[in-house]
């Protein structure tokens, strides 16, 4: 089981490596540190020990780094080869805990019910079919499996302003200005979307539903917060990210849930 520490060493990963990937043309802000702390929360609750865990989409490994304090068994999976290869590198070192693979969340290359544990973040706007890869999630997932999902929701201010950007520009919007070109497009999605493909996995279980990226959520359209990192990384405003309703509203979505069958 990982056990929790005093203070938050980690807290500043994603930014540590922000250089290293303008340089490899991957994305500077792929994810906001915060975004571990939650994941680190929810892994507490669970008191699982030593799973097989399985972090899909992993891009550019920022999840491995959590997943290593807990497991000795790590399966990494992206589209990106990339990525793939940036994340190799960076944890060189623990190769012999960790295997990569290229992989589409919809098409998962593991039999069923392999994976005491699933983390998939960030990745769930990005898939042609959200239905399809939850599916999936939940076919490699072992019965009592743990699965920790977090995306962008759009259930705030930014329902409005993301399609009508795009039907008056004809270019893809989203709230932390990364994917504003021909690739990695960001699709629409609400909690509730994601809420309806687990519940229709009549073995999945809802656990517990964390907010989070409120300032971005809510004033991301107003100058000087738009595309300002420092700021949305410092101000995520956590603690209303766990009262009811307001946690459903929060630019980014986390859920915990359980195979119970």
């Amino acid at each position: 089981m990982i056990k929790k520490p005093k203070q938050d060493p980690d807290f500043v990963v994603s930014r540590e490596i922000k250089s290293k990937l303008s340089d490899n043309h991957l994305f500077s802000s792929s994810s906001a540190p915060w975004q571990q702390r939650i994941i680190r929360d929810f892994l507490y609750s669970t008191k699982i020990s030593n799973p097989q865990c399985l972090d899909a989409a992993c891009g550019v490994g920022n999840n491995i780094r959590t997943l290593l304090k807990l497991s000795t068994s790590i399966y990494a999976v992206d589209r990106s080869p990339r990525a793939l290869e940036f994340a190799q590198d960076r944890y060189k070192e623990q190769l012999s805990s960790i295997t990569f693979s290229i992989g589409e969340l919809e098409n998962l290359p593991f039999p069923p019910n392999t994976f005491d544990l699933i983390l998939c973040t960030e990745a769930l706007e990005h898939v042609r079919d959200v239905n399809a890869a939850i599916k999936e999630l939940s076919r490699v997932l072992k019965p009592k499996g743990i699965i920790i999902l977090s995306f962008q929701n759009y259930l705030n201010p930014s329902v409005f302003i993301k399609p009508l950007t795009e039907y008056f520009t004809g270019k893809n919007w989203d709230a932390w200005g990364t994917h504003n070109h021909s690739e990695g497009y960001e699709r629409f999605l609400t909690y509730f979307q994601v809420k309806k493909a687990l519940l229709y996995n009549k073995d999945i279980k809802i656990i517990s539903v964390r907010g989070a990226d409120y300032l971005n959520g809510w004033l991301g359209w107003v100058p000087g917060i738009h595309k300002n990192y420092d700021l949305l990384d410092s101000v995520p405003l956590l603690s209303i990210g766990r009262l009811p309703l307001v946690k459903i509203m929060g630019m980014d979505c986390f859920v915990l849930a359980k195979k119970i069958k």
